[in-house]
């Protein structure tokens, strides 16, 4: 493509609004297709990426005065404070006049980015439902974290940002909306807005038919997944398998070296679960060689299962816990380039291969 059909791609509105290197870069990788490249850089692997399904979906009633009055059965999905901060999400899209698909968008880039929570901090400045960050462009700190205007700034009708949102990209009612909200976010995981589709598509339809039914993420939200004394470390929670156990270059330094464990692709947020019946042995809240906030699990047996990077504990050390327990949130606290879960096994003190691990114990990720 000639650099003269480049222009025209972008648009007049979005070079009216200061269109950077940055997201030169995104439109660029998209036309050449080298999104696996910038997945690679944050140190994913789209080969070994495995998507875990969402599962919500609206139930019609007759009733709709009821509906409209009554709480979405979310069995745990999606608290309320996540549901008001998605209707506001959509009341902005319908201002906006980015119509259903639009708000399908943002949705999709809320679930991932914060899990629909006003997160106050993230990945280096990030903040807010989108996670945007006051050093590129997206506002002060305050307004960032004003759902409104947060959202506004995404859907590209903000008075106090010039980076260009959704509607200020040329084409966007005709592209595929993973697409869309990566365009929006420049984000180091472009692939991983795709899983929230299912769920965005249901949560948008509730809201924008005045909620005129019932919100059933039943599936989402079940128990955990439990084996005997073992259980899925996120499960029932969605999620993406990126950097696996074994050598790598580092992500964050540059170097090849070992990863002694497996990540998760996750929201902030997501409950982290106990592997094993067990005892917290550790919460370290900041780790020294850069897992951030941690908490070690004692299995028993030699074996202690640890969580880095993560935005909050759910235990004190010393409590007994049971499979499936929820111990803490997921984060990108420490040496992190975004939200996910580092898994750990160590059996007498050193790392072996999480997930052959627990698929031996009937735990398959």
């Amino acid at each position: 493509m000639t650099w003269t059909g480049l222009l025209r791609a972008l648009g007049p509105r979005r070079l009216a609004k200061g269109l950077v290197g940055g997201l030169v870069l995104t439109v660029l990788a998209g036309l050449l297709g080298l999104t696996v490249l910038l997945g690679a850089i944050a140190g994913s692997s789209p080969g070994s990426e495995t998507m875990a399904p969402a599962s919500c979906v609206v139930i019609p009633t007759r009733d709709l005065a009821t509906a409209a009055s009554a709480p979405p059965r979310t069995s745990a999905r999606w608290s309320a404070e996540q549901l008001g901060n998605a209707r506001i999400i959509a009341q902005r899209g319908q201002a906006s006049r980015a119509g259903a698909n639009g708000v399908v968008v943002a949705l999709m880039t809320a679930m991932q980015e914060s899990s629909l929570r006003n997160l106050p901090s993230g990945d280096r400045d990030s903040a807010g439902l989108f996670q945007q960050r006051p050093s590129a462009g997206w506002g002060t700190r305050e307004q960032i974290l004003d759902p409104v205007q947060a959202s506004d700034a995404f859907y590209g009708v903000a008075g106090h940002t010039n980076n260009p949102g959704l509607t200020d990209i040329q084409g966007w009612q005709s592209l595929p909306l993973g697409v869309l909200a990566q365009a929006v976010q420049r984000s180091a995981y472009p692939t991983l807005y795709n899983r929230w589709e299912p769920d965005a598509r249901a949560l948008a339809e509730w809201l924008l038919s005045g909620a005129a039914g019932n919100l059933d993420c039943t599936g989402a939200g079940g128990p955990a997944q439990v084996s005997g004394s073992w259980a899925h470390p996120l499960a029932p929670a969605p999620y993406a398998l990126v950097s696996p156990f074994g050598m790598r270059l580092d992500p964050v330094t540059g170097a090849w070296s070992m990863h002694r464990g497996q990540d998760f692709a996750v929201p902030i947020g997501t409950p982290d679960r106990a592997a094993c019946d067990g005892v917290v042995l550790r919460l370290d809240p900041a780790d020294a060689h850069g897992g951030g906030m941690q908490t070690d699990l004692d299995c028993g047996g030699g074996i202690v299962i640890k969580y880095m990077h993560q935005s909050a504990f759910g235990v004190k050390v010393g409590d007994p816990v049971r499979a499936g327990q929820v111990v803490g949130r997921t984060g990108t606290t420490g040496h992190s380039t975004g939200p996910h879960l580092h898994f750990q096994v160590n059996i007498d003190g050193q790392a072996t291969d999480p997930v052959t691990f627990m698929r031996q114990r009937g735990i398959r990720f």
